[in-house]
């Protein structure tokens, strides 16, 4: 499957779930929704994975969110 073709099936989901229950939700509601729905559709899905983060060559332990 091409980026293309994932990006299409994302913006899709996306798309059907914003007009199936609107604005106003928490986002991490609109996120589960989603991962679900994405892995309904056999994508691998990984939420708010942690990155390390770098400054003057230390490693700072803030999570920062991807």
């Amino acid at each position: 499957m091409t980026e293309n073709e994932i990006s299409y099936i994302i913006r899709g989901e996306i798309f059907n779930i914003y007009n199936k229950f609107g604005p106003g939700l928490l986002e991490s509601v609109y996120e589960n929704v989603l991962a679900h729905e994405l892995g309904k559709k056999n994508l691998k899905v990984q939420k708010q994975l942690a990155l390390p983060f770098f400054y003057e060559g230390i490693k700072m332990d803030i999570g920062l969110i991807y």
